[in-house]
């Protein structure tokens, strides 16, 4: 049965609620969403909540027409929010519900690994300021703070007008917004760290860990997730994983 618009925001609804409420919960997103990670966020949260084990996703038309793959008879797309305002639906099919066809193009799939360690460090000292002489994972973590604190005031700003009803409701506004840029470069560095394959479960802090269900409403996530998204896929740009 074909999803309906409004079934597709009951999942949104429900999916960032049920985010907030474990660190677990929380990585798994972000493994999925590190695999997917050119989305906007709430595309991001949609394809988890359909199809956490997604590779890579596009639109029918576009499967074939950037790589000359046809989606499988009978595969189930994955539903996101069409253009805003118009209350409709687009779909996306993972790389598996796909074929090559005639006219089959390779697909550019990152496969991440030690060997790939130095260039990512070299990328990120280059854009971020990155401190070369450091390890992958602090390299990642240091870029992924850089990124999220570009827009700072803006990030602040959304979590102040967003806390209302969440457990960050009862904190002042500005030690929110610290609490929204803290859980959200270590989230991005998570991120990009599963993305590029490398080890980052020590990226979630506990005091990261325990804020999570103070963003338990969907105003709250949405301002989390859309920072952590943005800076994620900044630093995945720059190691071009």
């Amino acid at each position: 049965m074909a999803s309906t618009y409004r079934t597709i925001e009951e999942l949104y609804r429900t999916t960032l609620v049920a985010l907030s409420e474990s660190p677990e919960a929380w990585k798994a997103f972000l493994e999925s969403a590190g695999r997917n990670y050119k989305l906007p966020f709430p595309e991001q949260a949609l394809v988890h909540a359909q199809r956490p084990d997604a590779k890579a996703v596009l639109e029918l038309e576009r499967w074939d027409a950037l790589f000359g793959r046809r989606v499988k008879r009978g595969s189930v797309g994955i539903a996101v929010f069409g253009a805003p305002g118009t209350g409709r639906l687009r779909y996306y099919f993972d790389v598996s519900d796909t074929a090559p066809g005639r006219a089959a193009r390779p697909l550019p799939l990152w496969a991440g690994g030690p060997e790939q360690e130095a260039a990512i460090v070299g990328a990120l000292h280059e854009s971020f300021g990155a401190d070369a002489r450091k390890g992958t994972i602090e390299a990642i973590a240091e870029a992924a703070s850089a990124a999220v604190r570009e827009n700072a005031e803006s990030a602040v700003a959304a979590i102040g007008e967003a806390r209302g009803g969440s457990g960050l409701e009862r904190l002042e506004a500005p030690e929110a917004g610290d609490l929204l840029l803290e859980l959200a470069a270590a989230s991005a560095a998570y991120e990009a760290a599963s993305r590029c394959g490398i080890e980052g479960g020590a990226l979630i802090t506990p005091r990261a860990a325990d804020a999570l269900p103070m963003f338990g409403t969907v105003r709250a996530m949405n301002a989390l997730g859309c920072r952590t998204a943005s800076a994620a896929a900044a630093v995945l740009r720059t190691t071009r994983c």
